[in-house]
Formats: C-alpha cells, sequence, structure tokens
C-alpha cells in the first residue's frame, strides 16, 4: 500500500478539486446514477464489505466518481472498471488516514482525487482488454499460457481440451482458454477477484516496476492466481462453470499464498528484471600509484614516492566518511525541503478547504432567507385569500338580503321598501 500511495500522490490534483468543489462545479450531471451505483455496490460486492460498515465511503466513492465522469466531457455514463478501481485505493486511504482524515467525507475525497486520477494516467501502460485485438493484453495471455504450459501440463491439457474447436491446435486452444478466463480478471486489476489486501498487495509490485520497462510482474501473478485454484479448476464442466471458480473462490487467497509462489517461482526472474542494467563496478585502481614504463631519457628522474598501504586506506577511509556526510547533508537537505513543500501544501490546502467552508455557509445562508421569503409570501398569500374570502361572504350575504326584499316587494306590493328594507337591517 505504500508504493500505491507515494507513486500516485498529485498535488495540483487535488488543489484542483478542491478548487471545483469551492466554486461548486465539481459534481456530474449523473451525480444521482453514480450515488445508487456506488451504494449498490458496496452492498453487494463481498470483497467490499470492511467499506460497507464506513460512513463516509460511499458518499467519497460518489465524489470522486461524479467529479472523473465530469472530466471526462461525454454523455456516456462510467464503465464497470471506473467503479471498482477506485476502490482499493480508498480502502488503503481508510487503512493510513488519521481519524481526522478518514470521518471527514471531503479531506478523503480530496486524497481519493489525488490518488485515483494519477492512476488512472497509468493506463496507457496498465494493459487495456476493452477489445481482443490489444497487443499489450494479447503479449501478456500468450506468456500467461507459456507458463502454465511450462509449470502445470495437465491443468492446461485440461483447459486445452474444455476450449477446444474443430482443428484447432492445442497451443491456439490453451490461449483462447485462457484469455477467457483472465480477461475480465486482468481489465480490473483482479478488483473483485481477490481480496482487498491481495489486491493492494499486486498493485504494490506492479506500481514498484513502472520505471523499469523490463519489470512487468502482471503475468506471474496471473499465473499464480491460476495455479493456487487449480484443484477447483479441475472440477469445472464448462468454461462458465471455470468464471465462477476465480470470482468465488478467489476471495479466500491470501497475501502469504501469493508470496510464496512468486517466492519459489518467479522471484530470481522479477528481481533481475527490476535490477535493469544496474550492476557492481569494476574496482578503481589509485593512479598516483603506476608507475610509467621505463625510458633512458627519463632514467636520472627520481621517481615517485610510494605510500604505505596503511596510508591510503586511512585516505580512502576519509574520503569515504567525506562522501558520506556529504550525502547525509544532501539527504537532510531534501528532507527539510519535502517538509517545508508538505507544509506548503498543507497550508494551501487549509486555505481551500476555508474557502469551501466560506462557500458552503454563504450556500446555506442564501438557502435559509430564500426559504425565509417564499415563507412570508406563502404566509402574505394566505391572509390576502383568507380576507378575499371574508369580503366574498359579505357581498354573498348582501345579495341574498336583496334577493329577499325583492321577494317581499313582489309577494306585498303595500309594504314600501324603505321600512321592509330597515326591518331587513335591523334584522
Amino acid at each position: 500500500q505504500v508504493q500505491s500511495a507515494l507513486f500516485c500522490l498529485s498535488f495540483p490534483a487535488r488543489l484542483e478539486y478542491l478548487s471545483q468543489t469551492a466554486a461548486q462545479r465539481a459534481t456530474s450531471w449523473k451525480d444521482r446514477e453514480i450515488s445508487l451505483r456506488c451504494q449498490d455496490l458496496l452492498d453487494s460486492e463481498p470483497t467490499f464489505q470492511a467499506l460497507k460498515e464506513s460512513k463516509v465511503a460511499a458518499r467519497c466513492l460518489r465524489n470522486v466518481l461524479s467529479y472523473y465522469h465530469k472530466l471526462q466531457g461525454t454523455s456516456a455514463p462510467l464503465r464497470e472498471p471506473d467503479y471498482l478501481l477506485p476502490v482499493p485505493l480508498l480502502q488503503a486511504i481508510l487503512d493510513t488516514a488519521p481519524p481526522s482524515v478518514s470521518e471527514s467525507a471531503d479531506s478523503l475525497s480530496a486524497l481519493l482525487v489525488e490518488e485515483f486520477l494519477t492512476f488512472m494516467k497509468l493506463q496507457p501502460w496498465l494493459p487495456k482488454f476493452c477489445t481482443s485485438q490489444d497487443p499489450n493484453g494479447t503479449s501478456i495471455l500468450e506468456e500467461v499460457a507459456s507458463l502454465l504450459e511450462e509449470m502445470d501440463r495437465d491443468l492446461t491439457r485440461f483447459l486445452a481440451n474444455m476450449c477446444m474447436q474443430p482443428e484447432e491446435g492445442h497451443k491456439e486452444a490453451l490461449l483462447r482458454g485462457v484469455r477467457h478466463m483472465l480477461q475480465p480478471v486482468l481489465s480490473i486489476l483482479f478488483v473483485g477477484y481477490l481480496s482487498l489486501d491481495t489486491v493492494l498487495y499486486i498493485w504494490d509490485q506492479i506500481i514498484l516496476g513502472l520505471e523499469r520497462p523490463s519489470f512487468n510482474c502482471l503475468p506471474a501473478f496471473a499465473t499464480v492466481f491460476i495455479l493456487l485454484l487449480r484443484d477447483q479448476l479441475l472440477k469445472c464442466q464448462t468454461m462458465a462453470e471455470l468464471e465462477l471458480t476465480l470470482k468465488a473462490q478467489g476471495q479466500a487467497l491470501s497475501v502469504q499464498e501469493f508470496q510464496d509462489m512468486i517466492g519459489k517461482h518467479f522471484f530470481d526472474e522479477l528481481y533481475k528484471a527490476l535490477q535493469g542494467d544496474s550492476h557492481d563496478s569494476l574496482p578503481i585502481h589509485d593512479p598516483t600509484q603506476a608507475f610509467p614504463p621505463w625510458s633512458y631519457r627519463d632514467s636520472r628522474i627520481a621517481a615517485p614516492p610510494r605510500t604505505r598501504p596503511e596510508d591510503r586506506r586511512r585516505m580512502r577511509e576519509e574520503r569515504e566518511l567525506l562522501k558520506r556526510q556529504y550525502e547525509e547533508r544532501m539527504k537532510e537537505e531534501e528532507r527539510l525541503q519535502r517538509v517545508r513543500e508538505e507544509e506548503l501544501k498543507r497550508q494551501q490546502e487549509i486555505l481551500l478547504l476555508q474557502n469551501l467552508e466560506a462557500a458552503r455557509r454563504k450556500f446555506e445562508t442564501q438557502k435559509l432567507h430564500l426559504e425565509e421569503q417564499l415563507l412570508q409570501e406563502r404566509q402574505f398569500r394566505f391572509e390576502t385569500e383568507t380576507k378575499a374570502e371574508e369580503q366574498i361572504s359579505r357581498l354573498q350575504a348582501e345579495i341574498d338580503r336583496l334577493r329577499e326584499w325583492k321577494m317581499v316587494i313582489v309577494s306585498h306590493p303595500t309594504v314600501t321598501p324603505n321600512k321592509h328594507f330597515n326591518q331587513q337591517i335591523s334584522s
């Protein structure tokens, strides 16, 4: 987890995210859909059960993926790998972050954005299996098939026979079977097929060798993944059962099992590939102790003085001591420089968080003001409607009295209007 965290740090990405969040422009228009998918993923995926109990995991994942989708600038929904790949990074952050950070969804989101966006930039190097014509992916699968052929012929014969089609050779059938099993696994880098701790262990080894083009441990880990489930795979009858076995049984595999298999079968080769072109330097001879070839012309010149081995050893030790002291000073200066940079980054982040909090408070204040205005408008409307209804009632009563007066006039012509009207008024 240390290698993944260190390699995936990109402070400008975090600053940009905090700036967009403060300006309320860090949300995708599909935020609701992304939120529901994140919650469903944490609830349904067995390997994510540790995150299910977290109060901020789903919200943090939604914040990051919504921002990531907004950066894509496309109307297409996020792919399944986009939802799965940030989960191990989130788990690593929750495991290592202090309580003040792990309980804050905003701080976790900023840190996860920093690591996830950097990790996704590695995708040109990481194998893409969106199409079967990807040359990098095909080479990895071919290497896995070759390794399986060398290490377990019974298993490869079983897989080839299960996938073999008419007029197809053993090698082609084996490669097709390996592709059918591992293409879904490698497209999401084992997420969902192994526990999160095991996934992070594999990711650390991958990231450790990114600066060495000759180092590629992915075929070794894919081969070990198949070999560790050998007994369960041999009991399968169809390719569908093979896929289900990898998904169900792989979650029980531990980091120690992978380490044992890698150490037994692949360590030497991977170590050499990781070292690259580095090698021990040739011994350095002291040029002051080499004599020029003798010549008659120079025979009268005194030979340079020789130094004793003890003196040369003492001077060499002094030079080494000075060199170590110089390296220690340089390391200390680098450490102090990193401390200063981290302090500057922390202050910038605090400032952005303060701006974010100020923007949030301003938004809440405006919201409360608008709600108060709405309430006053509703009260005013209610009072106006009440007065109008009372006035309508009075007018209706007056109309009824006038109608009664008219009926009295018609039925009793002798009754004067003023007298009858006065009686109606008095009653």
